[in-house]
């Protein structure tokens, strides 16, 4: 029967990453109403901040849900696929290691369990 471990350090590498990804396209929403209430008409760098936010948006999302996808054991490093019909009750993934016998759960356990 494989051992349960709670990786605890998942949920602040997940906001980490979600706020390097908002603090930059936070700054270009600002910088894009600021310039769209400047003149009437959007000009070319309206367009090139949409550009790159967009492209901010595209990248960011895919960097976040990478961290879903590639998780490595956190005992042998292995690469361990997500295994979405073992989530937990609170949609919570859970990664089998096989090498280690352990199922990693990235919920944040439950004070006194």
């Amino acid at each position: 029967m494989p051992e349960n471990r709670y990786d605890n350090n998942y949920a602040s590498r997940l906001l980490i990453r979600i706020a390097v990804v908002l603090c930059p396209l936070i700054l270009v929403l600002i910088l894009a109403i600021r310039q769209a209430s400047s003149s009437s008409l959007m000009s070319f760098d309206g367009y090139i901040l949409m550009g790159v936010g967009a492209t901010l948006l595209i990248v960011g999302t895919v960097w976040v849900f990478r961290l879903y996808s590639h998780y490595r054991c956190r005992e042998c490093g292995e690469l361990l696929p997500a295994n979405l019909l073992a989530t937990s009750a609170k949609n919570y993934p859970r990664y089998y290691c096989q090498s280690c016998d352990i199922v990693w759960t990235t919920e944040p356990p439950v004070p006194g369990d």
